[in-house]
């Protein structure tokens, strides 16, 4: 789903008389000095004694006495000058004020913050992904709630308990039957379900298109050329998987409403392959999406079945070569073991609350 008041010192003169002694020059200057140095006085303002020939003497004074004190030992300051050096000692020094305007829990906090934010964002250089909070705790509630159960009359889910509990990390692998497939999945295993962030793999043309595109890319999209994957977008989803987040890619690379499995794209076995190489822990989860009617038409029924997922430890024996085809046939396989498990009719709603 983050003053300090300087004390002034004023000192009220007497009115000269015609016959006092006129004031020395040297005074006037001295004062002058000693009155932009203390904080809340204005610049240049003269500040006057009751009588400049006595403050005179006691600065001389003073001086005499600096020199008979005792080695060591501050000696006190002229009593005339003694507000003045007061408010000069006290004031707090530059860093004192920084640390009274920014105390250490304050900053802490922003820290905190800052971390909690970085949590939901997944950057590999070339390519940036966030999932915005906020916009998550609203969008996922609303669809589960609102606009899957209005649109669709049976919304049915299977296979939760094949959720590993032991993975790192999770990278799902649905089949593509419609554009719902982009809500319905992750209504389906999305949080509370999983409990890391989903982060998707969307077709280029998808991830640019207006309000669409703008929730695309603060949900977890990130673009794809599906023809011709770039290294930059191979490298981001081994990121994601790097990091503990969950991906999510649509290995047919298309929608396809025939109902029929067509050949998978090579490179998630190689992306999932390469994640699990670098930090172990990577499971594929095989998800079949199945729709009560090919145009998906109102109030007909969705089924998502969840299969069970594919460790990608005992991959690693193998040469790269071997491992990614192998793994792509072993996916290939459990979609169509979901595909032809017997099913109930699409009737209710399983959507998680």
């Amino acid at each position: 789903m983050m003053r300090l008041n300087s004390a002034s010192t004023e000192v009220v003169p007497n009115a000269p008389t015609a016959q006092g002694p006129s004031r020395p020059a040297s005074s006037a200057v001295t004062m002058s000095m000693v009155s932009d140095s203390v904080p809340g006085t204005a610049r240049g303002t003269v500040m006057q004694l009751d009588d400049p020939l006595n403050a005179e003497r006691n600065l001389s004074s003073s001086n005499g006495d600096r020199a008979d004190a005792p080695s060591g030992q501050q000696p006190a300051p002229p009593a005339a000058l003694g507000p003045i050096h007061q408010a000069i000692t006290q004031a707090p020094t530059h860093q004192q004020a920084k640390d009274r305007q920014t105390p250490t829990h304050q900053a802490t906090t922003h820290q905190a913050t800052t971390h909690q934010a970085m949590d939901h964002v997944v950057d590999s250089g070339s390519i940036r992904s966030c999932v915005l909070p906020w916009l998550a705790r609203v969008l996922y509630p609303l669809a589960r709630r609102v606009v899957l159960p209005t649109y669709f009359g049976s919304v049915t889910i299977e296979g939760l308990e094949n959720l590993p509990q032991n993975a790192r990390s999770l990278l799902f692998a649905p089949t593509h039957r419609s554009r719902w497939d982009a809500l319905v999945v992750p209504c389906a295993i999305g949080r509370p379900i999983c409990p890391a962030d989903l982060h998707f793999m969307v077709s280029a043309n998808e991830a640019s298109r207006g309000l669409q595109g703008w929730f695309i890319q603060r949900m977890g999209g990130f673009p794809v050329d599906t023809t011709n994957p770039s290294i930059a977008s191979v490298r981001h989803g081994i990121k994601v998987l790097e990091t503990g987040k969950a991906l999510v890619i649509f290995p047919e690379g298309d929608i396809f409403r025939d109902g029929h499995l067509h050949p998978l794209k090579p490179g998630l076995a190689r992306m999932a392959i390469q994640a699990e190489r670098s930090h172990s822990g990577v499971h594929i989860v095989p998800i079949h999406v199945e729709y009560g009617s090919p145009e998906v038409g109102w109030r007909c029924g969705v089924r998502v079945m969840i299969g069970r997922s594919l460790p990608l430890a005992q991959y690693l024996d193998r040469p790269a070569k071997v491992a990614a085809p192998t793994l792509t046939q072993d996916l290939a396989d459990a979609l169509n073991q979901l595909a032809q498990s017997p099913t109930e009719p699409l009737t209710g709603s399983d959507l998680p609350r």
